[in-house]
């Protein structure tokens, strides 16, 4: 059974208001009508109509009568006052959508209200009766509704001045259905389909509709989903939150590998984001010699919540989180709020951290926040070689902080992953028997060694100076941390789910591989799944790749990055026989 979708414009408005949007649809789909009220059909004056709650209901069941003869699952889509129409018809007749898309509609009418939409509706000529009942109506669709059991999306606009974006904190928190969304478009008013971000809104209302189709197809993904969940009991929450994530999950090149398929990809991804890899400040308070950091010269800032929210809401399939960048998570002053924004969408959360602003209060809360994984980054174990490669550091401060760390955790009922992770050099392989020491003292559960990454850093690679001596080293290191039960991990299972529970799938076995660079695709599938954003919402073809933007999750529609040109250029030149120096010289690849 295929879609009827069916557009409602606000009372003020016509069907010229979702113009842009009907238009974008009826290229996607056949079975699409944007309904004109009664007596708006030549709303161009600044006359409004009666405000006859009884006529606009009554039209919006002939259409819906329309789309059920044609066999049609409808979805309804309404704007404004026309979102509090489409509850109205809902609340007075037994019938329920395939789903339900409500744009900047209010969830009540208060004096502040009022004054808004006076000044809103300052042109149009319309009697103080038909306020009235524009206002009656609109409150009796903002009172409590019987659960529903398809999917809302609550759009609203950043910058509305009408209908502000707190009113979709006031739907979301009636819990009306279990399989709500929700988006904040950045910088856009009332008329949401008109401005410079509208393609942003159209491709945000195209992106579901596609997920709901896909879900419309009942595939039976049971066993699959039992597979995914048994590697990431975590997913069960968002899954049953989120159903259309589902699909994405297991596309994806890590879901394929979970339910033991090799991953088939292409130019274009299959899946939207799935990993996101979030830079909230570029403040530091290291300067280690072999970050891009050091060279990418950036202006120093903090990602604020609510910015952070907000590229949540435009990744909505993003299941693991990771709070990276190019700069120290710890000091954004609002990073316990940020993790637990996060964890609260049941979201998988870890953070990378230097561990020097790791004090008590800081692991406290930490505990307390929904993290799930934590990452420490130490690349020596001796105070000179740490001051030499990462500057700044004090190993002293980092190795108690650590530990009180670890300590604090096993109060949490919540099980926090730990680790370590090193980029060995040439500078640091002589001493890395001392790093094995050093950590497996940590009550850690792994230990993540790679090989230096970025041009600048070639020289100094264990690529670039192996030899029999580095490689019995390493060899030596390992076994000596399998002897004190520490798994030693490969970096090229940086990215897989279910890692904890499929760590014997990436040990770092053959030791020797960490030096090798693949000169055909290999290991990488970061390209696939995961997507970098910066602080300011750029996003890069990945984190190997700090300077190449690629677009702005905030200026430009997702399809429009995501499987836009130089993305789908990159796939298809990593799956080559001559692909990018950048990823040949990577550790992943």
């Amino acid at each position: 059974m295929s879609f009827g979708i069916l557009l409602l414009h606000g009372y003020t408005g016509s069907p010229h208001t979702l113009k842009p949007l009907f238009e974008s649809l009826c290229d996607d789909y056949r079975n699409v009508k944007s309904i004109c009220l009664p007596g708006h059909d030549n709303n161009h004056d600044n006359k409004i109509p009666s405000f006859d709650e009884k006529s606009f209901l009554e039209k919006i069941s002939d259409e819906i009568k329309i789309f059920l003869k044609l066999e049609k699952k409808i979805i309804l889509i309404g704007h404004s006052t026309g979102g509090s129409l489409i509850l109205r018809y809902l609340q007075e007749n037994s019938f329920n959508p395939f789903a339900l898309i409500l744009i900047s509609t209010p969830k009540r009418i208060t004096s502040d209200y009022m004054q808004r939409w006076e000044i809103h509706a300052s042109s149009k000529d319309m009697p103080l009766s038909n306020i009235a009942k524009m206002v009656s109506s609109i409150n009796k669709a903002g009172r409590r509704h019987n659960k529903y059991d398809f999917p809302i999306f609550f759009i609203n606009g950043e910058e509305d001045k009408l209908v502000t974006k707190d009113e979709v904190n006031l739907w979301v928190n009636e819990k009306i259905t279990d399989h709500n969304r929700v988006a904040i478009i950045p910088s856009a008013g009332h008329d949401i389909f008109y401005g410079r971000k509208n393609k942003l809104a159209i491709d945000i209302i195209k992106r579901f509709l596609s997920d709901i189709n896909n879900l419309n197809r009942d595939l039976d993904y049971t066993e699959k989903k039992q597979l995914l969940i048994q590697a990431e009991p975590l997913m069960e929450k968002l899954i049953s939150k989120s159903p259309h994530t589902l699909k994405h999950l297991i596309n994806c090149p890590s879901g394929q590998k979970v339910i033991q398929n090799k991953p088939v990809v292409g130019s274009t991804a299959l899946n939207d984001p799935t990993i996101a890899n979030i830079e909230v400040t570029t403040f530091c308070n290291l300067k280690c010699r072999f970050c891009a950091r050091t060279r990418f010269k950036r202006q120093n800032k903090h990602m604020r919540k609510n910015i952070f929210s907000r590229i949540l809401d435009l990744l909505p399939h993003v299941f693991h989180v990771t709070i990276v960048g190019l700069g120290e998570p710890l000091l954004n002053p609002e990073i316990i709020e940020i993790i637990a924004e996060a964890s609260s969408r049941n979201k998988k959360v870890s953070v990378v951290t230097n561990g020097m602003n790791l004090d008590k209060t800081i692991s406290a809360d930490l505990v307390k926040s929904g993290l799930d994984s934590i990452v420490f980054s130490i690349d020596a174990a001796n105070q000179k070689l740490a001051s030499k490669i990462r500057a700044g550091s004090n190993l002293e401060t980092i190795i108690a902080n650590i530990k009180n760390f670890t300590e604090i955790a096993k109060s949490s009922t919540q099980k926090i992953s730990k680790a370590v992770f090193s980029s060995l050099s040439k500078q640091t392989i002589p001493y890395i028997n001392e790093l094995i020491d050093l950590v497996s003292q940590l009550d850690i559960d792994a230990l993540m060694l790679t090989d230096l990454n970025f041009r600048e850093n070639i020289a100094q690679t264990l690529w670039k100076n192996k030899n029999e001596k580095s490689l019995r080293l390493i060899r030596q290191a390992v076994s000596n941390a399998f002897s004190k039960n520490l798994p030693v991990l490969s970096v090229r299972g940086l990215e897989e789910f279910g890692i904890a529970e499929r760590y014997r799938n990436f040990l770092l076995l053959p030791p020797g591989q960490i030096s090798r660079r693949s000169k055909l695709h290999a290991n990488c599938y970061s390209p696939w799944q995961t997507i970098p954003v910066s602080v300011d919402g750029d996003i890069t073809i990945c984190d190997c790749q700090p300077k190449e933007k690629i677009g702005n999750l905030f200026n430009n529609p997702l399809t429009h990055i995501w499987n836009g040109d130089a993305m789908m250029k990159h796939r298809a030149q990593m799956m080559s026989n001559h692909p990018p120096d950048v990823c040949r010289i990577c550790p992943r690849f």
